[in-house]
């Protein structure tokens, strides 16, 4: 092959590798741009289009780059004789991205930003010419410039083919920049090789070099990314639905869901068009199969191109689904497919961590924006009708507004039918409704069953008793009337069968509804278990049925075995029998946990259906004892021995210590809720006084009532003020045990506490020993984590570091920093932000001011004064809720300023638990030096503070800091239109609150709705209260005072009056 048909081979592997690397190949079609004149006749039309809006981009600074082009077009077509469709390619792209990008001046201004840089990197191929005629070796160099135009046109075209390049696209730039980099450095090496000393070894490892660059950057940002998304996933904690997916496309019975396919709302539904309703409600029966129906849908839709995010709600823990888990898993859903889009989420990571955590609002819209992003998402929603139902309402709507918005988007919903979620989708959504449709599936499960069963029990397959066997069965298809669960409970109980003759009789007289299958289940517990199997069956129910969250098979046989009065387990009291078997079909093993088979049993149990086998308020109290006296055990005592504390969790003493210090308190506010007489409480409050008087708890003078606990109140006060005392340091504490409960499963009984237990298992471990604040053992745990050759994945450091911070052993926190810093960065942990100091979480400061510690926090300061500090309103926040000392501490190191946090205290609507310690802390500031004269009052906030403020000469008048809104107190007490608002409003008025300020456009206060509701609020209209003090405003007019300070020079009337105590206090 002669060098020419070498070069003109490279040319054309060239295009075609150009061609290849693009998203769409096939959208592209630039044959027919064959010159530069065509790109000027362009450039032409968007100045001409950009002059009339007033937008003009300085369209000139691409001159360069086109000379650069036009130049290199006439040496290879002089000195290559290339195709001309190698050659359109020079102009064709460019061509297409000004016309892409003329209308949107942040993507024009950074593409022609980059043709500079371009331009300037390209060597001036005129000057050259004589080279590539003397020199053909040189010629070769010419198709690297080629590779290299086209990688650029390349990368361009791929960004701004990427859907979300106009949503995103400040967060896209770094990488496309990035690859543009990599071209500029291409073609400067390029260009040294513009030398008759060049060498074809030269020009070789130049072309192996250029195919390398771009790949080594892929790779590399490749794995990057993924280290990033996974750091993410860890932070975040996505509920990911696939093993639920999983498990239920398994437990499927064959040839069943396939009918669903041919219906006609569904094919239409499946269909992206305009004019197409885009939501459709799969409704039926509870039992129905809806959930099978949809796995099946959402298999069938992922088998293709189409994008299916899903969720399965379920009812076992309704308070702990929140609208943000489930954004969050349909993003990670989203982007587990689609990861060009991860920057995004990467982003919002980097640097609104906290709002993605937490805030709907921002969730939401992140989830919207990514939505815009791809051709088509399909969202399946199954259980709605199984969770709270104020939050399913919200999500619902939620869901509807994303269809609304985004026409890309279908959503299926699969519930029974429930009066809101009727109302929210009434003439919104086409509904598939289920009723006996899928009763040929219901058969086949019976018929396979059946035969199942058949073949596992001493009949022949081919036998009359067998074919007598298929002929009982047939009715229970038609008796179920849609509802799988029915005929699954009836297949359950005949196939339990001991002989034929019982399954006769069984077959003959088949339950009427699912009630009765039911009730049938639960008169064979009362009727022909023994009374102690009866016993264990009523508290395994309960259990199931009033815990917060599932309970593992070992959690619930470790409940199971407290009775009052234990002070350890007792192994002899273990069950042996298998619970699940004992207690029939209606309970089951879902992984680990156990669980009622439909969330239909509970309300069964729970109802007037089943004369109340469970009553949930008796129920609670009972679990509630059981929590209390495990509290009681000897493992959770005080000053126990390292050694004790290692045989108490060798042998299983701390499995149910998360569940029961997460959620004792609640079983009990649950036990209160109904209660029949006084009586009924006995055992409880006297168990609690018992408990209380070995483990006494602070009590708190002058708190607020606690609803939920009243009852007590009257009979038992300590008991009461000890459970306050108890509730408000759990409001307080903002250590998520609730969400870790499971992590018991890391307290396994090994043959070596250490070295025995399972790598997963160590993160769980630690946790539980700094909890514990076991030094001992959390150096053991430490030393085998740096034995181990991956140290990085058997901690997740900044949970760690956080609990240890969190808590008040100084000397854990020191254990931590001894691991070296490499291991605790995590090296598949990127932050969202880059750590200054050997800390491993954004906040040390912060962490320790929430968990409480002024030792923790005074250590820190002290080690470290430039340690990193959350943002200053967050940090005040956490303070006032730790109390004054840790306040005084915050104040002597100067890390919180006195005016700062006075104007926090007293203007936001965060409200303390205790009035008096408002009052303290107010005094304490004022003590450090703040400035009265700048607190802005929040009506919000306790009517003590209030007064307190202006008595200490607040200026009374003073317009909230907020620009869209810059309000008095006075005036936002009275929009409050609330009795305390009201209440508020009469004190800032008799101190000298002038009520003709107005709030911007607003109007005055007397056309507020507040203002005429003082009537029956405080028995005296708004204006009768304005009239009469008048001469409170008067005297502060007249001598430009605070307020406070006016009031010394009032008459004696006046005086009396500001001394009377404010209407409607106690």
């Amino acid at each position: 092959m002669s060098s020419s048909q070498q070069i003109q081979g490279a040319f054309e592997a060239s295009l075609e590798e150009f061609s290849n690397n693009l998203i769409d190949k096939n959208h592209y079609d630039f044959s027919k741009i064959r010159s530069i004149d065509d790109v000027y006749d362009e450039t032409d039309r968007i100045q001409k289009l950009q002059g009339s809006n007033g937008a003009l981009r300085n369209l000139k600074r691409i001159e360069p780059y086109l000379r650069c082009i036009n130049e290199y077009s006439s040496v290879i077509e002089t000195f290559v004789l290339v195709k001309p469709d190698l050659l359109a390619l020079l102009w064709g792209p460019i061509k297409f991205l000004l016309q892409v990008t003329s209308t949107y001046i942040k993507s024009f201004d950074k593409l022609l930003d980059m043709t500079v840089r371009l331009a300037d990197a390209l060597p001036q191929f005129k000057a050259y010419e004589e080279l590539f005629r003397t020199n053909t070796r040189v010629t070769h160099v010419l198709c690297l410039f080629y590779k290299d135009i086209l990688d650029f046109y390349a990368i361009n075209l791929n960004y701004f083919k990427a859907k979300g390049w106009k949503i995103f696209h400040d967060v896209m730039l770094s990488s496309y920049t990035d690859k543009i980099a990599i071209v500029q450095e291409n073609i400067i090496y390029h260009k040294e090789l513009l030398s008759s000393e060049v060498t074809v070894a030269d020009i070789r490892k130049a072309f192996a070099a250029h195919s390398l660059a771009l790949k080594e950057y892929e790779n590399n940002s490749s794995f990057r990314e993924q280290q990033d998304f996974d750091s993410m996933k860890v932070a975040l904690a996505p509920r990911l639905y696939d093993v639920d997916l999983e498990q239920i496309l398994e437990s499927r019975c064959r040839n069943t869901c396939k009918w669903v396919f041919d219906e006609s709302l569904l094919r239409d539904w499946s269909i992206f068009h305009k004019d197409r309703v885009p939501i459709l409600w799969l409704s039926g029966i509870p039992g129905a199969g809806k959930t099978h129906l949809a796995a099946s849908i959402i298999e069938h839709i992922s088998k293709g191109t189409r994008n299916a995010v899903f969720a399965f709600l379920r009812y076992q823990d309704p308070e702990a689904i929140r609208r943000t888990d489930v954004y969050h898993s349909f993003i990670f859903q989203l982007l587990f497919d689609h990861k060009s889009l991860r920057p995004a989420l990467q982003a919002a990571y980097k640097s609104s961590y906290r709002q993605l955590l937490s805030s709907v609002e921002f969730v939401l819209d992140l989830l919207h924006n990514l939505f815009e992003c791809v051709e088509t998402v399909h969202i399946i929603v199954d259980g709605l009708d199984e969770i709270n139902r104020a939050v399913r309402s919200i999500l619902l709507q939620d869901l509807i507004d994303l269809c609304d918005t985004c026409p890309n988007v279908k959503l299926l919903l699969c519930s029974r039918k429930e009066s809101d979620i009727s109302r929210l989708l009434r003439n919104r959504a086409n509904t598939l409704v289920l009723g006996q449709k899928n009763t040929p599936d219901i058969e086949c499960y019976v018929y396979n069953m059946i035969d199942e069963w058949i073949s596992t029990v001493d009949v022949d397959p081919l036998s009359s008793v067998a074919s007598e066997v298929r002929t009982l069965v047939k009715p229970v298809a038609a008796r179920s009337k849609g509802m799988f669960l029915y005929a699954r409970l009836v297949m359950v109980s005949l196939t339990g069968q001991p002989d034929l003759y019982n399954f006769k009789r069984e077959a003959q007289n088949l339950p009427n509804g699912l009630e009765e299958a039911y009730g049938r289940i639960i008169d064979r517990v009362k009727n022909t278990l023994s009374t102690s199997e009866r016993c264990t069956v009523e508290v395994v129910l309960k259990w199931i049925a009033c815990s917060r969250v599932l309970l593992r098979k070992e959690e619930l046989h470790r409940a199971i075995m407290i009775q009052q009065n234990d002070t350890e387990f007792n192994p002899d009291r273990r069950i042996i029998q298998n619970i699940v078997q004992l207690c029939g079909p209606i309970v089951e093993m879902q992984g680990d946990f156990i669980n009622f088979v439909h969330f239909t049993v509970k309300e069964f149990l729970c109802s007037s259906q089943s004369h109340f086998f469970i009553d949930k308020a008796a129920a609670h109290r009972q679990l509630s004892m059981t929590c209390i006296s495990y509290l009681g055990f000897n493992a959770l005592g005080d000053n126990l021995s390292d050694s004790s504390i290692d045989t108490f969790l060798l042998n299983g003493s701390y499995v149910l210590l998360f569940y029961v210090k997460a959620y004792w308190l609640d079983h009990t506010k649950e036990g209160l809720r109904v209660i029949t007489s006084m009586p009924v409480l006995e055992d409880l409050c006297r168990l609690l006084s018992i408990y209380f008087t070995k483990h006494p708890v602070p009590t708190i003078v002058d708190t607020d009532d606690v609803p939920d606990l009243l009852p007590l109140k009257g009979d038992w006060p300590a008991v009461y003020q000890s459970l306050c005392a108890v509730d408000l340091a759990q409001k307080k504490s903002k250590m998520t045990i609730s969400s870790c409960h499971s992590e018991n499963e890391c307290i396994k009984q090994k043959e070596s506490l250490v070295h025995g237990l399972d790598d997963c298992a160590m993160n769980e471990t630690l946790l539980s020993a700094i909890e514990l604040g076991h030094q001992l053992l959390v150096s053991s745990l430490l030393t085998r984590v740096m034995d181990c050759e991956y140290p990085t994945n058997m901690v997740d450091w900044p949970q760690v570091t956080s609990r240890a911070l969190r808590g008040t052993n100084v000397a854990i926190v020191e254990m931590l920093l001894s691991v070296p810093i490499d291991v605790r960065r995590r090296t598949e942990l990127k932050m969202s932000w880059q750590p200054q100091t050997e800390w491993i979480v954004e906040d040390p400061i912060y962490e320790a001011v929430e968990g409480g510690s002024t030792e923790i926090v005074e250590w820190l300061l002290r080690r470290d004064p430039k340690t990193r500090l959350a943002s200053r309103r967050e940090l005040m926040t956490a303070t006032m809720q730790s109390g004054l000392d840790m306040m005084r501490l915050m104040l002597l190191h100067g890390i919180l300023l006195a005016t700062e946090t006075l104007c926090c205290l007293t203007g936001t609507a965060y409200k303390l638990d205790c009035p008096l310690r408002e009052l303290e802390m107010a005094e304490l500031l004022l003590e450090y030096g703040a400035n009265i004269r700048e607190a802005w009052l929040n009506p919000r906030c306790s009517i003590e503070l209030a007064t307190f403020i202006v008595d200490k000469g607040a200026s009374i008048n003073l317009r909230k800091p907020d620009r869209s809104r810059p309000c008095t107190a006075l005036y936002d007490a009275v929009a409050a239109n609330t009795r305390w608002g009201a209440k508020v409003a009469e004190m800032l008025l008799e101190n000298g609150a002038d009520p003709n300020i107005t709030c911007g456009r607003s109007g005055t206060m007397r056309d507020l709705s507040g203002a005429k509701n003082f009537q029956k609020r405080l028995g005296i209209t708004f204006d009768d209260l304005v009239d009469s003090t008048q001469g409170v405003r008067q005297q502060v007019h007249d001598e430009n005072l605070p307020s406070s300070v006016a009031s010394n020079h009032l008459g004696p009337e006046a005086k009396l009056s500001r001394d009377l105590p404010l209407r409607g206090r106690n």
